[in-house]
């Protein structure tokens, strides 16, 4: 597998990746492949196509806004898509959700998608109260509230 290039491994990624048919979605096959071996862990890093899919589950907890902070920065430059569904039992992680709603609206400048879901207003509230902090949106295609 090391004689074949970089450029191919990192394609053949991206295309089990965005396979029509995800293991689970976008970023567990990307944390699958980055796992296989140093040298996959190295590729996979590297391809910030991987890393666009931003989709925490709730109740976040303080060290898991660090991995997305590190998914963010993986993602590099490129468009990401931002999906949050946060259930009820988030209320009780305000801190982290706070923090991450913080580190996401500081990208929203690469927003291609944003849809925020909930079965209680309170998030969906933190989020709009943390709002005022939006940059333009020239990316934007997609807006879910």
């Amino acid at each position: 597998i090391r004689s074949i290039p970089n450029e191919i491994l990192t394609r053949v990624m991206q295309l089990t990746v965005f396979d029509p048919y995800p293991l689970h979605n976008t970023l567990s096959a990307a944390l699958r492949l980055s796992h296989v071996s140093r040298h996959f862990r190295s590729i996979a890093h590297s391809a910030s196509e991987l890393w666009t899919l931003i989709c925490p589950k709730f109740p976040l907890k303080n060290d898991q806004v660090l991995f997305w902070l590190d998914v963010l920065a993986r993602s590099k430059a490129r468009s990401i898509d931002v999906v949050v569904n946060a259930q009820a039992e988030t209320t009780g992680a305000t801190q982290p959700y706070a923090a991450f709603i913080g580190a996401v609206i500081a990208h929203s400048d690469r927003w291609r998608k944003f849809e925020i879901t909930s079965d209680t207003w309170e998030p969906i509230a933190l989020f709009l109260g943390q709002s005022h902090h939006l940059v333009l949106l020239p990316r934007m295609e997609e807006l879910v509230l």
